[in-house]
């Protein structure tokens, strides 16, 4: 059985038909697997090409078996490089890969992306969430679908029954990165970066790590059914997976003032009443 992912394209994004996959070949990222790109706020998408083939989105091969193994940003050759992700309003793109169960357990991939901000505004925060689905269909990733930004206990296991167990501490290695944010609220399934600018025309990089589970009875419950992958015997082979972003702008001057001078009036009117 061979299964053929198809790319669907919105706006100028470049997205690539993925190839025959073989599932017994394959839970790992399939090169050139990218279902979707789809979002008000999508301007374009560029994958960086692997070894120069301009038609893989970026998915190195698994070079390693192993789920939260790697300390270091530089330590993971399992990589997804996204070299441009460019946004033309401040509003979600989605990314919808395809990955296929290999192995028990799981893989973890480092993500590298730039970001370029083309919405005319400035940014004060972004946001990158793990779920299921595109636009109004999309859900966030709960715990217990152990898919998560390489959020684990000190075991190496990834909530194995939706709870963070008391005795075992989270470890939370590599760090993600960005060049244009200091502070990162990191949760297993949404990355928000924050106390920072990026101004309208310039871009950002980021770095993530992300843990990538088979669909298997400990999970299939919590992945949506219409998100399964299944051969012609009707047994399940991968899943879809969607990486939500969002830029969120910083409120204009002129609108905080306008805010301030709103409260300020409805205070002065609160006084009248009472006098």
């Amino acid at each position: 059985m061979q299964f053929r992912p198809i790319a669907i394209a919105l706006g100028t994004a470049l997205t690539v038909l993925g190839s025959a996959i073989e599932p017994s070949a394959a839970a790992i990222l399939v090169r050139g697997g990218v279902t979707q790109i789809i979002g008000p706020g999508l301007g374009a998408v560029e994958f960086t090409p692997e070894s120069g083939d301009p038609s893989q989105p970026g998915v190195d091969p698994v070079r390693d078996i192993g789920n939260n193994d790697f300390s270091g940003p530089d330590e993971n050759q399992n990589q997804v490089g996204l070299e441009l992700v460019r946004f033309d309003a401040v509003a979600p793109i989605d990314i919808e890969f395809v990955a296929f169960n290999v192995w028990q357990g799981g893989t973890e991939y480092l993500f590298k992306e730039t970001v370029l901000n083309n919405t005319g505004l400035n940014w004060g925060k972004f946001s990158i969430q793990l779920g299921f689905g595109t636009g109004r269909n999309f859900i966030q990733s709960s715990l217990r679908d152990r898919l998560d930004f390489d959020v684990v206990n000190a075991v190496g296991q990834v909530f194995p029954f939706g709870l963070e167990l008391a005795d075992l501490p989270l470890e939370k290695t590599p760090t993600p990165t960005s060049t244009a944010f200091a502070q990162l609220d990191r949760q297993a399934n949404l990355l928000q970066w924050q106390n920072g600018k990026v101004r309208q025309g310039q871009s950002v990089d980021f770095s993530f790590s992300l843990d990538l589970p088979n669909l298997s009875a400990l999970n299939q419950n919590e992945i949506p059914q219409a998100n399964w992958l299944l051969d012609d015997q009707g047994q399940i082979v991968g899943y879809k997976f969607t990486l939500r972003q969002s830029p969120h702008a910083v409120p204009e001057p002129s609108a905080v003032l306008s805010l301030i001078g709103i409260g300020l009036l409805s205070v002065g009117r609160i006084r009248k009443q009472k006098h």
